[in-house]
């Protein structure tokens, strides 16, 4: 009894720290399709909801970092104003289920084009990331707007590296 309670406190550490994913291997090309949703808000004309898509295009290795594109095409109500369409795309990249993006911004605000940039960080788990993004126009009119909101994508494998028994046995060690 003593010697398996000793065994157990000996082994807790590992046992604690062991990563849940170490055994599967993700590296590969993914696109990722899905919807987004959220609040757009501290805008001079008012909070409003954001409903639309969003697709991912990005690279994973074993270590969970990626990088790759993103791009989404919403629907706006505008605040007080007529439904618009807001859209971004850039650059992504992460590690485990922290990223960010970084990238053009694009808006239709009563029947004027504005453009400008955008930063998002997103918490990634599963299929969901939650995320934060600052937009600000500059062309078309000068506006900061805070977004939040839920992005839920399904990704779809597009290629994997082969893995010959040579490769996997290092994976191993």
């Amino acid at each position: 009894m003593r010697g398996s309670l000793i065994a157990a406190l000996a082994l807790s550490p590992a046992i604690a720290t062991a990563d849940p994913l170490a055994g599967i291997h993700l590296e590969g090309w993914y696109l990722k399709l899905g919807a987004e949703s959220g609040v757009a808000f501290a805008r001079e004309r008012g909070a409003s909801p954001l409903v639309g898509g969003v697709m991912t295009f990005v690279h994973i290795n074993d270590d969970r970092e990626w990088v790759g594109l993103q791009g989404d095409l919403l629907a706006d109500g505008n605040g007080e104003l007529s439904t618009g369409a807001r859209w971004s795309f850039g650059p992504e990249a992460g590690v485990s289920i922290y990223g960010v993006d970084v990238g053009y911004f694009g808006e239709r605000v009563a029947g004027a084009t504005h453009h400008g940039m955008t930063v998002r960080a997103k918490l990634t788990v599963g299929l969901a990331a939650v995320y934060a993004r600052a937009s600000f126009s500059v062309v078309g009119a000068d506006e900061t707007t805070v977004d939040l909101g839920i992005q839920l994508k399904a990704p779809i494998w597009m290629k994997r590296p082969k893995r010959g028994a040579a490769t996997v046995a290092r994976r191993k060690s």
